[in-house]
């Protein structure tokens, strides 16, 4: 099994002016590739290392590589953006994507593998309410 604490706490930048925390692998076998606070949707971000098959739509590419351009342009339903070019369904390997919403548990997951978590303040990025992360307890007969 490898060593939980194999992360390393940095400030990065979210908006101009605001910072957010992002952690970064500090170990070649750490399972996390980036791990990211959305202060938007209040929620830690986490892409691993580990990898799965799903269909993707991709633009359709003629034989120069050049995107086919569609003759009338469609909405996209999900994101309600325009689509210009012809697309195809495809078989594409992706990271796997994990999100932590309770502020407790990101609490939790961030002491867990992050090496400097004494050392730097990530807190400071909660908006409202601090939760204090849970104690282990154990439980005696």
């Amino acid at each position: 099994m490898t060593d939980l604490k194999s992360m390393l706490i940095i400030t990065a930048p979210w908006a101009p002016e605001v910072n957010t925390f992002r952690m970064i692998p500090a170990t070649p076998d750490c399972p996390y590739l980036d791990v990211v606070y959305n202060r938007d949707k209040k929620a830690l971000e986490i892409t691993s290392t580990y990898k799965r098959n799903e269909y993707a739509m991709f633009a359709k590419v003629d034989d120069n590589g050049d995107a086919e351009k569609r003759k009338k342009a469609k909405v996209d339903e999900e994101t309600g953006m325009q689509i210009t070019v012809k697309q195809e369904r495809r078989m594409a390997e992706i990271l796997q994507k994990y999100f932590i919403l309770e502020q407790s548990e990101i609490i939790a997951f961030v002491q867990t593998f992050a090496v400097n978590a004494d050392r730097i303040d990530y807190m400071q990025h909660f908006q409202g309410s601090i939760v204090e992360a849970p104690k282990a307890s154990i439980i005696m007969p």
